[in-house]
């Protein structure tokens, strides 16, 4: 459910959870030229793979040029990393006030925001996903992340209920920030820049002091909530679903 490191190159490396989940074979691969499309496409199609993620960089012009005018690919995402540093200082900041444990009803409902909340994902974008299922998808992914799967979730409460969420995630002493969302009834009250700010000091806590966020680049409000935390857009990929047959 989240992307690891890949080599640029004509590698494809079959997903065994999202094909269990959606019930189609899917493989991604990280092509970064015409020939690397071609590779990746043929070998593809020999696994029997029939949906295929290419995630390109934003300077491999002959593999997006190739991607674009294949018949079977589709852009369906710009997928945006943002970056910044967490200063050693932001530890004293931590408040602990998004912490509390989630019971069963709020779990529940966080699920139901989650449903709702990342209709800026290439999967909802992709019209071989039925729009139900994603939806099953990101209720899945938070309910995970708070069982274990990410290192710390924050939940936002508003008036006793439990209206939003960031998940906080560390690897070889980098933080990230996975899945953020926040009920629609619930903006407007200074709720996900507390939430960020809570979230640059428990990494600070930590010790780490590389921060990275992925975002989508239509999701100019998740941008904007990102860059006024001090974050900066560091990298610029393009992600293509692949149909085969």
């Amino acid at each position: 459910m989240s992307l690891e490191r890949m080599d640029a190159s004509g590698a494809i490396e079959p997903l065994p959870w999202d094909s269990g989940f959606f019930g189609i074979s899917i493989a991604r691969a990280r092509p970064a030229s015409r020939e690397d499309v071609e590779v990746v496409l043929e070998r593809a199609l020999d696994a029997r793979v029939r949906c295929l993620y290419a995630l390109t960089p934003g300077d491999a012009r002959d593999a997006l040029a190739a991607l674009a005018a294949n018949p079977v690919c589709r852009c369906v995402d710009l997928r945006l990393t943002l970056t910044r540093d967490a200063p050693a200082h932001y530890a004293s900041l931590r408040t602990g006030a998004f912490d509390a444990s989630v019971t069963s009803s709020e779990l529940a409902q966080l699920e139901a925001i989650a449903a709702r909340a990342h209709v800026d994902s290439r999967f909802f974008l992709d019209e071989g996903f039925h729009d139900g299922r994603c939806e099953d998808l990101y209720r899945t992914w938070i309910r995970k992340s708070i069982e274990g799967r990410a290192q710390h979730v924050l939940v936002a409460r508003l008036g006793g209920e439990a209206v939003g969420y960031i998940t906080l995630h560390e690897s070889q002493g980098v933080g990230s920030i996975g899945l953020v969302a926040l009920a629609e009834h619930a903006r407007g009250h200074g709720l996900g820049s507390a939430m960020m700010r809570e979230s640059l000091a428990w990494f600070a806590e930590r010790g780490l002091e590389r921060l990275e966020v992925v975002t989508q680049g239509r999701n100019v409000a998740a941008q904007r909530l990102y860059q006024a935390s001090g974050f900066r857009t560091s990298r610029a990929e393009s992600w293509f679903h692949c149909w085969l047959s």
